[in-house]
């Protein structure tokens, strides 16, 4: 019988005779002097290699001068499915400010991944980089994001996959996603590298990933096997890119049946709640799995803003019948304050691996705002949403024959399109085709009102 275990993380890190076995990693940084930034390679390899395992590694720093890391970790850290956690630590002073590159390139990548230069995935280097801006210390804090999921996951065939990076910034910058090809040298992709629905395509094959969350959905896997993705992290201050961690991760697809859990909450998925500094967000949750017995009690939960775990945001267990629950209530200081949504990320995972997320995001706002009339109190209606190619915005009818602009906005705030409206009609169609996927705010103003809404692009 298979436990379900529940996640909940709120948020605002060697050479073998023919492969080194790596399947995963990142650089990580952080500015610790005027000129000074400390660095780690975080790699995953295969622990039953003993052959392969490395003590150091090379890290190239961007201006020119690389230099041998040593291990920090001891010998690794040994986790589950034949995977070992390595972490090399270096500091470097660079001679000037400005924009560099950490890289990483080790000889080769495991072997017998589905979609890297198949059959010979083996003999493809595996690369790691990040990029980032130098800056006077003055000018506020200087480090990469954190990832909160590991980029080691399993998924099962013929059953949804669903995985996010689940990154928060501790400078405040805007964070966004990508997906990208995974790469053997600085900006150089893998050869013959096949997107991870073509690997068995068909109908009932596909993905979708959200450029603001980080999630990736794929519907569903149909090859048992190992596949690799990148996600490019993209960190944003003042609307100007700031730095880009590229994360290589290996998604095992094993042959078991099994169906994914069931999260069930009240918000549902992509809603951004505005909430008063002071006032308490509060609300019930389940899962449930039609193959697991849940285990009262079995979660591991975070709540973190900046860094700093926050005591106010707690998790109540009611007891069980056939299905794992609770409350989760959360009361923001103004200390909370920030121009960035935080994050709220529920992963319930089974025994065998199997996860399903859902996330929503929260925005924090002073005590003495006053929040205005929700887009649907008002009597505006957007459907379908999630959109495609279109999408019909309905307007209450003490907003018809007026001069009108709509505006749709990017997650980092760019204006992305604008429909200028001599006078407004009952039902306004919006060409979303050029929109990318993701998550948008789409404006409505006159020159009496102005009201805002989300809008998904699948």
């Amino acid at each position: 019988m298979r436990t379900t275990v529940m996640t909940l993380i709120f948020c605002s890190f060697v050479s073998f005779l023919h492969a080194t076995h790596n399947r995963a990693g990142e650089i990580a940084y952080k500015q610790i002097g005027p000129s000074t930034v400390q660095a780690v390679i975080i790699t995953y390899t295969q622990a039953s290699s003993v052959a392969a395992d490395r003590d150091s590694l090379t890290l190239c720093w961007g201006d020119g001068t690389c230099e041998r890391l040593i291990r920090d970790n001891m010998n690794g850290d040994t986790i589950g499915n034949d995977y070992q956690i390595n972490r090399y630590l270096g500091t470097h002073t660079y001679s000037e400010l400005g924009t560099y590159t950490l890289s990483m390139t080790d000889p080769n990548r495991n072997d017998n991944i589905l979609n890297v230069n198949p059959p010979n995935s083996v003999s493809v280097e595996f690369h790691l980089q990040t990029t980032f801006t130098l800056e006077p210390l003055e000018d506020g804090t200087n480090q990469s994001p954190t990832l909160l999921i590991s980029p080691i996951d399993v998924g099962f065939v013929r059953q949804p996959f669903m995985h996010t990076p689940n990154a928060f910034d501790l400078d405040g910058d805007s964070i966004a996603y990508e997906l990208v090809t995974p790469l053997m040298g600085i900006n150089e992709a893998v050869p013959n590298y096949i997107q991870i629905d073509q690997i068995g395509a068909g109908a009932e094959n596909s993905y979708t990933f959200d450029e603001q969350t980080g999630l990736l959905v794929w519907n569903s896997p149909q090859i048992v096997g190992q596949y690799n993705i990148a996600i490019k992290i993209k960190s944003y201050r003042n609307g100007t890119l700031h730095e880009e961690m590229i994360r290589d991760m290996q998604i095992l697809i094993k042959p078991e049946a099994n169906t994914p859990p069931e999260i069930n909450t009240n918000p549902e998925q992509n809603v951004l709640i505005t909430l008063k500094a002071g006032n308490s967000l509060a609300f019930d949750f389940s899962i449930h799995d039609s193959e697991d017995n849940p285990a009262e009690g079995a979660v591991f939960f975070r709540v973190s803003s900046g860094g700093v775990i926050l005591e106010n945001a707690t998790v109540e267990w009611y007891p069980l019948i056939a299905a794992l629950s609770g409350r989760f209530t959360w009361t923001p200081s103004l200390t909370d304050i920030r121009t960035m949504p935080y994050q709220i990320v529920f992963k319930a995972t089974d025994s065998q691996g199997l996860a399903t997320f859902k996330v929503f995001q929260v925005q924090v706002v002073e005590n003495s705002t006053s929040i205005p009339p929700t887009f649907q109190q008002l009597g505006f209606q957007l459907f379908p949403n999630p959109a495609t190619t279109h999408a019909q915005l309905i307007l209450p009818d003490n907003q018809l024959n007026k001069a009108a602009t709509i505006t749709i906005f990017d997650n980092l705030g760019r204006l992305v399109q604008q429909q200028q409206i001599d006078k407004t009609q009952a039902m306004e169609t919006l060409n979303t085709s050029a929109l990318q996927s993701g998550q948008y705010s789409i404006r409505f103003q006159t020159a009496s009102t102005t009201v805002s809404t989300l809008l998904i692009i699948q």
